[in-house]
């Protein structure tokens, strides 16, 4: 019973809060009456289940619950516990009728009856209109009934260790189930065995969506190197920032580059002819603007690697356009340009729920041509290494 969309637990003093209404559990109160079909669940189930249980009533106990779990405001955790229970109880229980986040439902479970047992327990509802309904009566007292219910299916000799787990954890005698469950592999084996289908089944539901996409858009940051050879070495090595658009299918990715390289002054001074005159220089700024597209050889549901070839237009400044513009307003251009046809690895790590997000690795050798005519011969290539996270 942590926060939810529709629910908030308060385990601190609420009375620093501004809410439009805390409606108390009186009747007559039009509030009250104006959310009564919001709050009717958690306001009978603590009369209406003990009844049925006592009954024997478990056909309508679990119509109600099943009703109550498709409702606007339903407790996960409650309906969860509840469920189970009745199953253990009836003689239905199955693994598989358990939800794929079992193990996270039974941890919170877990920690709210630890907060039951101390003074500041609060159990609100939060409905619409910055409105909190105050059901703390209610789920304390359902809370305590459905770990007495526990209780008393412990004392049955024919539970499974599966069966007994549970009840364990619904009468507060297991503080933290999830511990408990790794510690045991093989008592458990049924939750195992479902685990490794749920695991499953995520795999081929994200395989599926990422293979059935016709296109999707990539978006990436990139920080990197930039490491020159030959004669360009003069220049040094940069650390680079740039971004990444573009859009990919199963295999194919296209994506428009810029990359801006920065960090002076240069190892050593090199000359340059402007106009006639040869002038000499230790500034550094450059940068790449680029075409770049992807070949993925290996697509798996973590990683995706392939080839990479581009061209673009790779570049530096041999000074400020800024601080040192009155210094080379004569130059007639600031910059080095060289057409740059590169070629290279690239490969990426998916993660997330959909495995949407994606951490890349860019290996690339760059041909690039500067010609500088009548200055330092900055004949040479480069190599890029580029780190990248951002979409697919």
């Amino acid at each position: 019973m942590l926060p939810l969309f529709h629910k908030a637990i308060l385990t601190c003093c609420c009375t620093s809060f501004t809410l439009s209404l805390v409606a108390q559990q009186s009747g007559t109160s039009s509030a009250y009456n104006h959310y009564s079909g919001e709050i009717r669940y958690i306001r009978e189930a603590p009369q209406l289940l003990p009844r049925l249980a006592q009954e024997g009533s478990w056909v309508q106990m679990r119509n109600y619950i099943s009703h109550w779990s498709v409702s606007e405001y339903a407790d996960p955790e409650l309906i969860f516990c509840l469920s189970t229970l009745l199953d253990i109880e009836t003689g239905s229980f199955s693994a598989w009728n358990l939800p794929p986040n079992y193990s996270y439902l039974s941890d919170q479970y877990a920690k709210e009856l630890i907060r039951l047992s101390g003074d500041n327990f609060r159990y609100y509802i939060k409905l619409k209109n910055r409105t909190f309904y105050d059901a703390t009566p209610d789920a304390r007292s359902l809370l305590l009934w459905a770990k007495g219910w526990a209780s008393l299916l412990l004392s049955r000799s024919n539970l499974s260790p599966t069966q007994k787990f549970f009840c364990m954890v619904f009468s507060g005698h297991i503080s933290n189930p999830q511990t408990v469950l790794a510690k045991s592999p093989g008592t458990f084996n049924d939750l195992y065995v479902l685990d490794a289908r749920i695991d499953s089944e995520r795999v081929n539901c994200q395989t599926t969506q990422r293979n059935e996409t016709e296109s999707v858009w990539t978006v990436a940051v990139l920080t990197g190197m930039w490491i020159p050879t030959g004669n360009l070495k003069a220049l040094g090595n940069h650390p680079s920032i740039g971004i990444s658009i573009g859009k990919r299918t199963k295999l194919n990715e296209y994506d428009v580059v810029w990359a801006f390289r920065f960090l002076h002054p240069t190892p050593q001074t090199y000359s340059f002819v402007r106009n006639d005159t040869l002038y000499n220089s230790n500034y550094y700024d450059g940068g790449y603007i680029g075409f770049d597209y992807t070949r993925y050889l290996v697509h798996a549901r973590h990683w995706d690697v392939g080839v990479i070839g581009a061209i673009g237009y790779d570049y530096f400044s041999v000074a400020s356009g800024f601080s040192n513009s009155g210094e080379g307003a004569h130059w007639g251009s600031l910059n080095q340009g060289s057409f740059d046809v590169n070629f290279g690895l690239h490969l990426k790590y998916l993660f997330g729920r959909r495995a949407d997000n994606a951490l890349g690795l860019v290996l690339k050798y760059h041909c690039i041509n500067y010609e500088n005519n009548g200055g330092t011969d900055l004949g040479g290539n480069a190599f890029t290494l580029d780190l990248s996270f951002g979409l697919r």
